[in-house]
């Protein structure tokens, strides 16, 4: 099959765009033709470009809502889809989710929209959630299928009313497999390592991780914060003001995340709304066990009490108890580490992903 996906921020590497790339990678490898379509040009396009992945930027694909760009955009996919003439189009996050739809209808071309969490997820904003949710409504009737990554996003869009339910088709992310000399090993060395990868923005939650690290300041441990963003500078402030600048690192975005989960005990995601997260993935890879916000897909991922702890949105007191007793436990450390990589394997594998993803391209290409 010739096969195009487009997502709309090239020029990171995060969870939708390592999504991608890994899916166009199996596809690739299935024997396939792709394409990648992306808004902005950076990390994501030049390590697609190094798998051999034929890239095309486009001029009026922009993350925020303009009327003049979103049109002009619509018409730029409709000229390229002419010339490529694909078998399926696969659009990643909300607004090339939008326009590539549209301009896939236009065309008849089968087409998929992959949600990385809905853009009208709880904690989000009140204004864009309700015109995001108005938005989706009305594409949801021209959409072919809709792959959700966490039965939770199913569960949100049927309860909302957003589209009809055999429209949707649940697929897992999945990531591959660390190699056995890149897994994390038990008895740690002192101090306690505890590692968060995510963006410093409104969507994610360091302030409250912050705050619950406060009582447990005397205690020897160390932090390791991962990735960037507009938000870094009053995090840094807040670290300052607390007194934990010895113990909160601030890494940027990193390229070797594994390196940190090697030597971690612990990794955290604290945050405000999300869809299926695949840093807990990667941690879960690892071995490692995982204090995160219970919103959305993560429960799909931490099972509560098993290979970690889910614990309430803003919910300071309780990330500083769920820290504590993992601490304090090297023998609860390991085993929920162990129910990590068991959940892990069995339902989160790049390979299970890639196989259903291209059986539903295969459906609705027939």
């Amino acid at each position: 099959m010739r096969i195009i996906q487009v997502i709309t921020l090239g020029h990171e590497l995060y969870g939708a765009q390592r999504h991608v790339i890994d899916l166009c990678e199996s596809l690739i490898e299935d024997g396939h033709e792709v394409f990648l379509m992306t808004g902005s040009s950076g990390k994501m396009v030049s390590q697609a470009r190094s798998l051999g992945l034929q890239t095309i930027q486009l001029r009026h694909l922009v993350r925020s809502i303009n009327p003049y760009h979103d049109l002009l955009g619509i018409i730029e996919l409709v000229s390229y889809f002419k010339s490529i003439k694909p078998d399926v189009v696969a659009s990643h996050s909300s607004k090339a989710g939008i326009l590539v739809r549209i301009a896939a209808w236009w065309l008849n071309i089968p087409n998929t929209f992959t949600v990385h969490g809905w853009a009208f997820a709880e904690g989000s904003g009140f204004v864009s959630r309700k015109m995001y949710q108005w938005i989706e409504k009305i594409i949801g009737w021209i959409s072919c299928k809709v792959i959700v990554i966490a039965e939770s996003d199913r569960q949100y869009a049927l309860k909302l009313k957003v589209i009809d339910a055999d429209k949707m088709r649940l697929i897992y992310h999945g990531i591959e497999a660390p190699k056995a000399d890149q897994q994390s090993t038990n008895p740690r060395k002192e101090p306690f390592t505890m590692v968060m990868s995510a963006r410093f923005q409104l969507q994610k939650d360091h302030g409250t991780l912050i705050e619950a690290l406060l009582p447990l300041k005397e205690l020897p441990w160390k932090l390791y914060l991962l990735g960037d963003g507009e938000l870094l500078p009053k995090v840094k402030q807040k670290v300052a003001e607390l007194g934990l600048t010895e113990k909160v690192f601030f890494e940027g975005a990193v390229d070797n995340v594994p390196d940190y989960l090697q030597r971690a005990d612990v990794f955290l995601l604290i945050t405000n709304w999300e869809g299926l997260p695949l840093s807990i993935l990667e941690a879960m890879s690892h071995g490692l066990p995982v204090i995160a916000t219970d919103v959305a897909g993560i429960k799909e991922e931490v099972w509560s009490g098993e290979n970690g702890f889910l614990v309430p949105r803003k919910g300071v007191a309780e990330v500083t108890e769920a820290i504590r007793n993992l601490y304090s436990s090297q023998q609860l450390r390991a085993v929920m580490g162990l129910k990590s990589k068991e959940i892990f394997n069995a339902k989160f594998r790049k390979e299970q992903m890639a196989k259903r993803t291209i059986e539903l391209y295969q459906e609705i290409a027939q």
